[in-house]
């Protein structure tokens, strides 16, 4: 599991070492300096943008490797009004030592010339910057965002940011002023929450994660966001043994479709049933659609360790309506977990659902509109453009507000769960199609009923808790859309169908 982390556990990961004199910027140094030689022509031009603090501190020693390598190098100076530059000082003298030539970013002129280089180091804001960025510092980031944007793509410069691309929180996806977007992020010791939040994530590029010997002091401190791999998967997911049958491997109820919209019934069973559990059951009003398509459902009633309501059933003046309520009712009173989409969310109040008191098993997943929707009903002021420009901030509050877990979904969707926040990211934009959020309903409903069953023998499942289990199925997810898409358009029938072959490549062969 990948973690991101807070600025202050940042700080607090390098306090002992720099306590102990350890050279920890002359490490980060050193590895910018062999990021950017890896990435720049042999005889291309690299400029180095730096503000003050340690941020340009790492970027201006970096560029003292580079000039005393024989690189071509210049030095964009941002110091503002700062009469003490500390750090900064030190490593402005080793640059111009070194040969680098340096101009100051005060000077638009030298600025444009200076950006006519084929790479451009990032090092104006570090993780201490409080964004937005303002004065001559919001300006430079403005315009260097404009040369760089108006440039032909083949003479485009290669940004590097240095820890963080400037302009950004390093505890918040938000972005609140100008940005300089990287290609490359050469980030030390651990990755920034930024780097997995939406939208700042998208500015970050390709993230490199460098050692600079605190790894040990990484391991101490609480993440921000976490991220499942596959090897994740590889080690936690349940499988089958020899004395299994189809009530220990999970039995999915699930209350979907409706006669106005059918196929989300087929697509959120679908997805149930090749997600792994032994049994799904169908007690929605379009049972005859999804018998049709899929003969192995049951839609007798019986025992079920996880539900899925909602897909495809417009809400609580549906015809399907009165199933719903039965499901939530079930769920609640045996404390199984229940998937709650698209329609049912209607059913969701401050910290209830149909009545009863929300818990963590109750697992929301709308998408911005719906969310916006659910906490307006709640009494919290809420538009989709504010989710969207910092979902995170707004899936924690959610959850707080319902006390339910939420898997905000978007091209990197969000689970925010126990006080814990997962960041996926395992999908591809072509993901964005009918249906798909129907899948990974039943998907997410299947691994829930599984993470029951162990709950209930105290059995075979390595996960930590409930929100990795949530992860856990949205990665699946989305897997299964890579897998389906190949590169190219897919649909949702496709990605349910790709979900045992992304399960079989995340775990290997599957016995």
């Amino acid at each position: 599991m990948l973690s991101a982390y807070a600025a202050a556990a940042i700080y607090d990961a390098e306090a002992p070492a720099l306590a102990a004199g350890e050279p920890l910027m002359a490490r980060a140094a050193r590895a910018l300096a062999d990021a950017v030689a890896r990435q720049a022509p042999p005889a291309g031009r690299i400029a180095v943008f730096a503000g003050k603090g340690n941020n340009g501190a790492d970027g201006l020693y970096a560029a003292a490797h580079l000039a005393r390598e024989g690189r071509s190098v210049t030095v964009v100076t941002a110091f503002g009004a700062a009469a003490d530059l500390g750090v900064t000082s030190a490593a402005l003298a080793a640059a111009t030592e070194a040969g680098a030539d340096v101009v100051d970013s005060e000077d638009d002129a030298a600025v444009r010339l200076a950006a006519e280089g084929q790479v451009w180091v990032d090092a104006l804001t570090g993780i201490g910057m409080r964004p937005p960025a303002r004065g001559r510092l919001g300006e430079l980031l403005a315009l260097l965002t404009q040369i760089r944007a108006a440039a032909p793509a083949a003479r485009r410069p290669l940004v590097i940011a240095v820890d963080i691309p400037s302009g950004l929180g390093a505890d918040s996806g938000a972005i609140t002023g100008p940005v300089l977007p990287a290609d490359h992020t050469v980030t030390f010791g651990g990755f920034k929450a930024a780097q997995f939040l939406p939208p700042a994530a998208g500015l970050c590029g390709q993230v490199q994660v460098v050692d600079i010997g605190i790894g040990a002091e990484f391991d101490r401190q609480p993440g921000a966001v976490h991220r499942l791999e596959e090897a994740d998967l590889r080690r936690a997911w349940p499988r089958p043994g020899p004395s299994d049958h189809k009530y220990t491997r999970g039995v999915v109820g699930v209350v979907t479709g409706s006669d106005d919209y059918p196929g989300a019934a087929v697509l959120s069973a679908h997805g149930a049933l090749r997600s792994g559990p032994g049994m799904v059951r169908y007690t929605g009003e379009v049972a005859e659609n999804v018998i049709r398509a899929h003969p192995e459902v049951i839609t007798q009633p019986g025992r079920v360790q996880a539900w899925v309501v909602g897909s495809g059933i417009t809400g609580r003046r549906s015809s399907a309506a009165p199933g719903v309520e039965t499901a939530i009712g079930e769920a609640m009173h045996a404390g199984v977990p229940i998937v709650v989409d698209a329609g049912a969310l209607e059913w969701v109040e401050r910290g209830t659902i149909a009545g009863c008191e929300a818990t963590a098993r109750v697992v929301l997943t709308p998408h911005a509109g719906e969310l916006a929707a659910l906490l307006t009903r709640c009494g919290v002021a809420a538009e989709r453009e504010a989710i969207e420009a910092d979902p995170a901030r707004w899936a924690v509050n959610a959850a707080d507000i319902t006390g339910a877990s939420i898997v905000l979904k978007g091209g990197t969707t969000l689970i925010a769960a126990e006080g814990l926040v997962f960041s996926q990211a395992d999908g591809t934009p072509w993901m964005a199609t009918a249906g798909s959020g129907d899948v990974l309903a039943g998907v997410l409903g299947a691994v829930l009923a599984g993470w029951r069953v162990q709950q209930e023998t105290g059995g075979r499942s390595t996960w930590p808790g409930l929100p990795h289990a949530i992860a856990a199925g949205v990665a699946l997810h989305g897997l299964a859309g890579v897998v389906a898409s190949q590169g190219g358009p897919t649909t949702a029938s496709e990605i349910a169908r790709a979900v045992p072959a992304a399960l079989r490549t995340a775990l290997g062969p599957l016995p």
